[in-house]
């Protein structure tokens, strides 16, 4: 990031919020395990993550140069499950975490869930989360180890924007594109993670 012209800084962000959507158990919230799902069951049935960054600590007049976004998959499917392509889409409607356990969650009493962006208050528009169409960045994630989503236009253009209008961040969404293949499902680690966190490098 540039700051009036100025030489350019980096700064490293751990997510503000994150949270996962079980198509399984719609009412459920998982926010505060230490590692999120994505993907699909060997069942067939979808999970997806949300993710959201605190970008305060930025000023607001910078200009951003470049935005990358690093997770580690901490657990493949048995027998290594089906490789996917992976992508971040921008989430258009606010939502919270929560403070659900387990592996598909618990009974939401707050926070998003596949039915919910917040619960029980607002509903997504589209059951499994609001977000843009095109994607923001995308890779190929298989197995256990460390992923970088490369810098973008899309990615600079949806900080640039947050950082002008933080009321507009939601953060993004992260799912296979292979939704209907089963075994994409990958567990990645959350902001809870005690040693891999997700992070974001502008």
């Amino acid at each position: 990031l540039s700051q009036n012209g100025s030489q350019a800084d980096s700064i490293t962000l751990n997510p503000s919020a994150d949270a996962a959507l079980f198509e399984q158990s719609p009412s459920n919230n998982q926010g505060a395990n230490d590692t999120v799902p994505a993907g699909s069951t060997a069942k067939g049935l979808r999970s997806r993550a949300l993710f959201q960054f605190d970008l305060s600590s930025i000023p607001p007049e910078a200009t951003i140069l470049s935005a990358n976004l690093t997770f580690t998959i901490t657990k493949a499917p048995l027998g290594g499950g089906a490789a996917s392509t992976f992508s971040l889409h921008q989430v258009t409607t606010p939502w919270s975490e929560g403070f659900k356990t387990g592996n598909t969650g618990q009974k939401a009493t707050a926070g998003a869930t596949w039915e919910s962006a917040t619960t029980p208050s607002l509903l997504w528009t589209n059951t499994g989360g609001d977000f843009a169409p095109n994607p923001s960045s995308s890779i190929e994630m298989n197995a256990p180890g460390s992923y970088t989503f490369p810098s973008t236009p899309e990615l600079i253009e949806n900080v640039q924007k947050w950082l002008a209008s933080p009321d507009t961040n939601s953060g993004w969404i992260l799912l296979s594109d292979s939704e209907t293949t089963k075994g994409t499902a990958r567990r990645i680690a959350s902001r809870e993670h005690p040693d891999s966190p997700p992070q974001l490098e502008i």
